[in-house]
């Protein structure tokens, strides 16, 4: 995907995230993740989502999660706090993203 992505716009800047509050299993996704951050360039951007946890951690959106899926509440409250994670990424990164508006694409 990221590929594809970068085979449309080569400057684009991608963003990709770990999984907050991991399981066992998802601590190999993440550590793919990290990996795939580290490799494939300066415009992939990990947003480490495990450094959040606390965050996520709310019961509403850790206790509301049923066969997977969270409640409407918990899919806002997660939309909500990667929000947070993208701005607090790019203020510390700020030089990275003056001229996002000149990047061209095809």
């Amino acid at each position: 995907i990221i590929n594809s992505l970068l085979a449309v716009s080569p400057q684009a800047h991608v963003f990709v995230q770990t999984m907050a509050l991991p399981t066992t299993n998802q601590e190999n996704y993440n550590a793919a993740i990290r990996t795939i951050a580290a490799q494939m360039g300066d415009n992939i951007h990990l947003l480490d989502l495990v450094n959040y946890n606390d965050l996520y951690a709310m019961p509403s959106i850790a206790d509301g999660k049923r066969l997977g899926h969270y409640t409407p509440l918990g899919y806002q409250q997660m939309a909500m706090i990667l929000s947070k994670v993208m701005s607090d990424y790019i203020n510390a990164h700020m030089e990275l993203f003056f001229k996002v508006g000149q990047i061209p694409y095809t």
